[in-house]
């Protein structure tokens, strides 16, 4: 999504569901991801933010995905 190298990780979007106990949030909102973009990210603990900064607008593309 940020940069299209290969290869990719499919990434949650995390925020487009509310939590669930234990529960990853549905593939309907996944994105790829490659890994060079997906590390950094998970240590940021803000997800909305890191989005925001790379300037991607992800849920209108999560859901034509």
């Amino acid at each position: 999504m940020v940069c299209q190298r290969t290869p990719a990780d499919a990434h949650h979007l995390k925020f487009a569901q509310p939590p669930t106990l234990g529960r990853k949030v549905s593939d309907e909102f996944m994105v790829p991801l490659c890994r060079s973009h997906h590390d950094p990210y998970t240590g940021t603990g803000d997800e909305r933010a890191w989005w925001t900064n790379v300037q991607i607008s992800l849920l209108p593309i999560a859901k034509e995905l």
